[in-house]
C-alpha cells in the first residue's frame, strides 16, 4: 500500500502538450525508409523454377540423381 498518493495530473497535461514535438521514429524505422523488397514473398519453388531457366541441364541432372537414389533405397517402407 501506498503511504501518500500525489496529483500529477497538470503534470501529464504539459507532457502530453510537449509529446507532439517528440521525434519518436529512429532513423531505421522502416516508416521513414520503407523496403518495399521485404514485403513481397516468392511463390514456393520460384528460386528453383528460375534455377532451372537459367541451368536447363540441371533438372535433368537432380531427375537422375533422384533415380538413383530411388533404387538404392530398401523397399517396403515409407521413405517419401
Amino acid at each position: 500500500m501506498a503511504e501518500s498518493v500525489e496529483n500529477l495530473t497538470d503534470c501529464l497535461a504539459k507532457l502530453s502538450d510537449d509529446g507532439r514535438l517528440i521525434e519518436s521514429l529512429a532513423n531505421a524505422d522502416e516508416v521513414r525508409r520503407p523496403v518495399p523488397e521485404s514485403r513481397t514473398r516468392a511463390k514456393p519453388g520460384a528460386a528453383v523454377t528460375a534455377l532451372f531457366k537459367e541451368m536447363p541441364d540441371l533438372k535433368e541432372d537432380l531427375r537422375q540423381q533422384a533415380e538413383m537414389a530411388r533404387k538404392v533405397m530398401p523397399s517396403g517402407r515409407n521413405f517419401h
